[in-house]
Formats: structure tokens, C-alpha cells, sequence
């Protein structure tokens, strides 16, 4: 499972409407290949009904010292 994946089957608008940015915000995601931490739960919530699986992997959320440390 990947971003792009993701974009592709809710659609960029569909997103984008759901999480109020603008498409730069969803293109610099696109480009980093991680959503901000903070848009997990509507992106959770829009893949639930298309039986997607969306990981906290391809989420921007901070790392505990201890999982930095062993990175």
C-alpha cells in the first residue's frame, strides 16, 4: 500500500474536500511520500468503505527516542 495508490482510488477532490487543503499540501505529500500525521484519521476514515488499508507507515508521525535510536 502506497500514497499513490490511496490518492488514486478516493481522488485527489475527494480528499482534498474532506481534509480543507489545498492541492499543493496533497502534492508536497505525494513528493515526500508521507501524509502528515494529522490528516490519519479523515484519510482512515475515507479508505474504510473501498476495504483500504491505510498503515500509520505512510503517516509523518514522530518517532519515539528509542525508535530513532534504533533507525
Amino acid at each position: 500500500m502506497n500514497i499513490e495508490y490511496i490518492v488514486e482510488t478516493l481522488t485527489r477532490q475527494t480528499i482534498l474536500e474532506k481534509l480543507h487543503v489545498g492541492a499543493s499540501a496533497l502534492s508536497n505529500a505525494e513528493q515526500r511520500g508521507l501524509f502528515p500525521a494529522s490528516w490519519f484519521s479523515d484519510i482512515k476514515e475515507l479508505c474504510e468503505p473501498h476495504d483500504i488499508d491505510a498503515p500509520e507507515t505512510l503517516f509523518a508521525f514522530k518517532k519515539t527516542k528509542r525508535e530513532a535510536e534504533a533507525a
